[in-house]
């Protein structure tokens, strides 16, 4: 093994064989950015950028030292000339390459496992000792962990030198959308948790309000994050049951991560276009958004604290009244049909199409409008173990992935081979902290004051500096991000944490065809080019409706009907991301 220190940080390169070919020796270079592979029969280089690695682990063949079943018969079986030997470990780095169409966007993400032996030591402990040590250096690449001579030097254990990190919180909503929550988490979800060591508690909630109770009354320093395998309505559940809480405002910005398993999934759609990942996601929202779980970078968002007469809340997603609050509600009784309901119903809505009489006041936004490259992102590299842990409270998911699943880009050439087999043949080789639960319960976070609304209550006037728009509407629609769903496209120019709700204003007046082009055009997202479409970009917003019946939806759920009004906080939330842009 050479080491090397460089401007651009530490070089290390080792020589390892194929596991696939055992003869046919490669040479692996670390650097700061990427895992370099080269075939030396070929002088074949194969670059595995750190921002596509989300694990490695390391392997063993079955009935090797310290196997479970090691007095089982060994295997004997062979596919396509390999055999796993006895005194040899293995290295396995999974890494999620995303493929870019023509004009340079990001189309998909194909899996590749590449798979090294490691045997030039004369013991399987000591093969071993050296395969972990390259797993460590291959995780630290991965997380953003700086390497250097001295850092390798002063660790006690080169293990030490990844942060550990407490276990996720996975909400699953087993009757969101069409009601596949729970297998879209076994079978898409949990194989990227394996392989990015994740560790993780599973709720599968039993009933409306569970998760807002839990949310409200948990220790929440039990945990890393919060993730939602449902739709956007289990998180406006989980933001409401923390704004409940006493402590509220210590976590408030408690970061979260959604993975699309349900009707809306207008968060989840919004972060992958964030970071430059929207066409990938609508090829496969629930890969996409699984990533953002192994590689746990990430990006500010607004929130909105919404006032209605009744009740104060907490928004991240939308604040509407007329025609799409109407469709998002009354399309409740096709849920089974999952994002198509909307459509359905939008068509019969335009038919029937309703105006109502109020008032509109606002704060405008447009000297808030943030430039590109503005905003404001936190990138924290982390780590944690793969391991299902069991509480009273969770059901339990098996980790391993099933031979059955179809995995599609295992790998090709001499790098991987059938990945199924090599995870069949091939055993994880167990690290210390996957053997036992690593909480750190304790609860402490940055102290800082209480977040007050900086605009008068509902039954104040509001300020003379706010506008005002008065008559019918057939909708008033305001929105933080860019998607209100997976295929709705409200403001392509919206940023997560640009500090403006983006409020979409059509007058009674508009035919039914101008309003049938609106909702097309919800799609691609070209909505302001409708003279028709008013578009305000706004800090603050009242909506004082004078019809005497209708919807007020926050984030697609119905609150109390009468004068609301929302006040947008930047910045306020966390939300986890695959990769930046």
């Amino acid at each position: 093994m050479s080491t090397v220190e460089e401007e651009d940080g530490l070089v290390i390169r080792e020589q390892f064989s194929y596991f696939t070919k055992p003869k046919v020796q490669c040479r692996i270079t670390i650097t700061q950015s990427a895992v370099s592979v080269e075939n030396l029969s070929t002088r074949l280089l194969e670059r595995i950028d750190a921002t596509d690695i989300i694990g490695c682990h390391c392997m063993r063949p079955k009935g090797a030292p310290g196997h479970a079943a090691d007095d089982a018969p060994r295997p004997t079986a062979e596919f396509r000339g390999t055999q796993p030997r006895e005194l040899d470990a293995y290295i396995c780095i999974y890494a999620y390459t995303c493929k870019k169409r023509s004009d340079g966007a990001a189309a998909h993400f194909k899996r590749r496992s590449h798979i090294f032996r490691v045997g030039k030591k004369a013991t399987y402990e000591a093969n071993l000792r050296l395969a972990a040590f390259w797993r460590t250096l291959v995780l630290c690449v991965a997380r953003g962990v700086r390497l250097s001579k001295a850092t390798l030097a002063q660790a006690a254990h080169v293990a030490d030198l990844i942060p550990s990190r407490k276990p996720m919180l996975i909400l699953i909503n087993p009757k969101s959308g069409p009601g596949h929550a729970l297998q879209v988490f076994r079978q898409r979800v949990l194989p990227i948790l394996s392989e990015s060591d994740v560790a993780h508690d599973v709720v599968v909630t039993s009933r409306a309000g569970e998760a807002r109770q839990l949310a409200a009354e948990q220790d929440l320093g039990q945990w890393s994050a919060v993730v939602i395998v449902s739709g956007d309505g289990l998180l406006y559940e989980v933001y409401n049951g923390i704004m409940s809480r006493p402590d509220w405002d210590a976590w408030v910005d408690f970061p979260v991560a959604l993975v699309p398993a349900g009707s809306g999934n207008g968060m989840a759609a919004s972060v992958a276009h964030a970071c430059g990942l929207l066409p990938a996601f609508l090829q496969n929202p629930v890969l996409t958004s699984s990533l953002g779980l192994a590689k746990r970078l990430e990006l500010a968002m607004d929130l909105m604290m919404v006032q209605t007469e009744t009740e104060e809340l907490v928004g991240f997603l939308s604040l509407g009244w007329g025609l799409l609050a109407d469709i998002d509600i009354e399309s409740e009784r096709l849920r089974v049909l999952g994002g198509a309901r909307f459509s359905l119903w939008a068509a019969a809505r335009v038919l029937t199409l309703r105006t109502y009489r109020g008032r509109i006041h606002y704060l405008s936004g447009q000297e808030e409008v943030v430039r590109p490259g503005d905003e404001r992102r936190v990138e924290r590299p982390r780590l944690e173990r793969a391991v299902t842990i069991e509480g009273s409270s969770s059901e339990v998911v098996g980790r391993k992935r099933p031979a059955s699943e179809s995995v599609t880009g295992q790998g090709d050439g001499d790098a991987a081979d059938d990945g199924v087999f090599q995870e069949l043949m091939l055993d994880q080789v167990p690290t210390p902290d996957m053997q036992a639960r690593r909480h750190r319960l304790s609860s402490a976070r940055d102290e800082r004051p209480p977040i007050k609304l900086g605009i008068p209550s509902l039954d104040q006037p509001p300020p003379d500096t706010w506008s005002c728009i008065e008559g019918e509407f057939v909708l008033v629609y305001g929105s933080l991000p860019s998607h209100i769903s997976g295929d709705m496209h409200l403001n392509p120019g919206a940023r997560l944490d640009d500090g403006l709700l983006h409020l979409h204003v059509i007058r009674a007046g508009a035919t039914r065809a101008q309003v049938f082009q609106y909702l097309l055009g919800l799609g691609d997202g070209r909505l302001t080019e409708l003279s028709f479409v008013e578009v305000y970009p706004v800090r603050a917003v009242r909506l004082v409706p004078e019809t005497p019946s209708g919807y007020i939806t926050l984030d697609g759920e119905v609150v109390h009907y009468g004068p609301v009004q929302a006040e947008v906080h930047r910045g306020l939330g966390r939300v986890l991301c695959p990769r930046m842009r």
